[in-house]
């Protein structure tokens, strides 16, 4: 595990590509524990597709609906499948939908938009293209 430069402690900040904390006046052991984890490259996802991706053992699913990109949680709320097997639908806004129940879940919010039993909606997170590289804030 590789240790901060600046203050000499391992630190998570370290491993994940975020600034320094100190740049925003806040101890290392302090600092915030969500982080943005290195997806890939924005070009491995095509216009209108999706892709898995794992952080820290968290399943997330990754959309790019027409050069925008979505990050929620990849199992769906009601049995358990992966949503990255689903159905893209980005006709009429973007949606996933689950390829086992036909669960439906907007993607730019993982709320539950169809499904004729009340579950819980997905949790989402937010993604940031940088310099062709897709970081998701977990």
């Amino acid at each position: 595990m590789a240790s901060c430069k600046l203050c000499a402690q391992f630190q998570v900040h370290v491993n994940l590509y975020i600034p320094h904390p100190t740049r925003f006046k806040a101890p290392c052991a302090m600092y915030d524990t969500m982080g943005r984890h290195l997806i890939g490259a924005s070009s491995d996802i095509a216009p209108n597709s999706m892709r898995k991706a794992t952080v820290n053992g968290l399943d997330i699913l990754i959309v790019n609906a027409n050069g925008t990109y979505y990050a929620t949680d990849d199992t769906c709320t009601h049995a358990g499948a992966s949503l990255s097997e689903g159905v893209l639908k980005t006709d009429d806004g973007c949606s996933v939908v689950c390829g086992w129940h036909k669960a439906e879940f907007d993607c730019t919010t993982g709320k539950l938009s169809k499904f004729p039993a009340p579950i819980r909606d997905l949790g989402s997170y937010r993604v940031v293209l940088e310099s062709g590289s897709l970081f998701v804030e977990v």
